[in-house]
């Protein structure tokens, strides 16, 4: 989570907090009571937005991200739509990699690591491991191809997976589980 929202998530804890105190009170304390909470709640609101509207409140990395994941989206649909055939798998094979070969870092540094042994990075190794080593192995072409139309198009929707273009994290998890898909539309039978 980014400063603004703990900042946001911790002002109103603390306004439910005092507003909750507030209602063993009656009458003119009360209003007067409350009309001070509104006025802190506006100072902060407005210290708040100063903050998100900042340069410094939209980090370097997440503008780098949104380019990258708005590029990444048109060359997939462009690639899917010219290529189907020819340049898709291999641009599959290099995309899914990097994600998670970020998404490894980034997890690293928050100690969420054991997450990556989850079986979406499991079964999207042996998906790649299908498209580029053994297209023809019926076995494996049935595995990928229910993992990639089952558990991974059900998570989409089930996990809420967005198109969250400069938060590395959603978009990664989208990746992982709609690109298999995607390979598999395209599969010559």
């Amino acid at each position: 989570m980014s400063v603004a929202d703990n900042f946001a998530l911790k002002l109103a804890a603390d306004t439910q907090k005092k507003i909750a105190k507030l209602s063993d009170k009656v009458g003119v304390q009360l209003t007067k009571e409350k009309e001070i909470i509104a006025q802190k709640l506006k100072i902060k609101k407005e210290k708040l937005k100063g903050y998100i509207m900042s340069a410094s409140g939209t980090r370097e990395i997440d503008k780098w991200f949104f380019v990258a994941g708005v590029t990444v989206t048109m060359l997939s649909s462009y690639i899917m739509g010219a290529f189907p055939h020819d340049i898709y798998y291999q641009w599959h094979s290099v995309i899914v990699p990097f994600y998670v070969v970020i998404r490894i870092i980034y997890y690293k540094q928050k100690g969420l690591h054991y997450y990556l042994f989850d079986f979406c990075y499991w079964a999207n190794f042996v998906i790649l491991i299908f498209l580029n080593f053994y297209p023809k192995n019926l076995d494996l072409l049935m595995c990928s191809y229910f993992w990639a139309m089952g558990p991974f198009a059900a998570s989409i929707g089930a996990m809420r997976n967005s198109m969250i273009f400069h938060k590395i994290d959603n978009l990664t998890s989208l990746v992982i589980h709609a690109m298999p898909m995607m390979s598999m539309f395209n599969l010559r039978w």
